[in-house]
């Protein structure tokens, strides 16, 4: 079993270490017929806040039965063009709130797709994966935001046509990161 024991528990979160013997093999699935919808919502500990160099050749690889819905006007920096919820591939460096595709790692090589921080996202769906139907994916919806919280920071703003603002900071009803959060799903 490639499973690990675990290397960090809060009383929200479990980090489980992967080993893998040889080649890690991503499936060779087609589209998906239906998705399992996931909402990924929080503070820096729910989004791409992960400083290790991005692996998109092997573990950190996109997997054709797990999207997202788009935030920014490209799938990857200086990629395919995309509009705020199209439905994207998902790999290591989701489309929260908080765009963390330009925080790159000293080490990155951008022209291996090694862009920005790393998030378990992707990671928590390749895991769900096994358990669901062949036909079906999952689809991920970021609405994270780093050092946001309910009674202090920024509200930022709203928009339908583009979600919450970079600068929303506060979590509540009616603010803006729980409208951005109702409205995408």
């Amino acid at each position: 079993q490639p499973f690990g024991s675990p290397v960090a528990i809060t009383p929200y979160t479990l980090m489980q270490a992967i080993t893998a013997e040889g080649d890690v093999v991503v499936s060779g699935a087609t589209e998906p017929d239906w998705y399992y919808v996931i909402v990924l919502a929080g503070q820096s500990n729910a989004m791409a806040y992960g400083e290790g160099l991005p692996l998109p050749d092997s573990y950190d690889a996109p997997d054709p039965r797990i999207k997202q819905l788009a935030r920014r006007s490209t799938v990857t920096p200086g990629g395919a063009a995309c509009r705020y919820n199209d439905i994207i591939p998902a790999d290591h460096c989701l489309h929260d709130v908080q765009d963390m595709s330009t925080l790159n790692h000293p080490k990155a090589d951008l022209s291996k797709g090694q862009y920005g921080c790393v998030g378990q996202g992707l990671h928590i769906a390749k895991k769900l994966l096994p358990y669901i139907p062949n036909n079906a994916g999952i689809l991920l919806v970021p609405c994270c935001r780093g050092g946001s919280a309910f009674t202090q920071g920024a509200e930022g703003i709203f928009s339908e046509s583009t979600g919450a603002s970079q600068d929303s900071a506060r979590w509540g009803v009616g603010k803006p990161l729980y409208q951005d959060l109702i409205a995408r799903t």
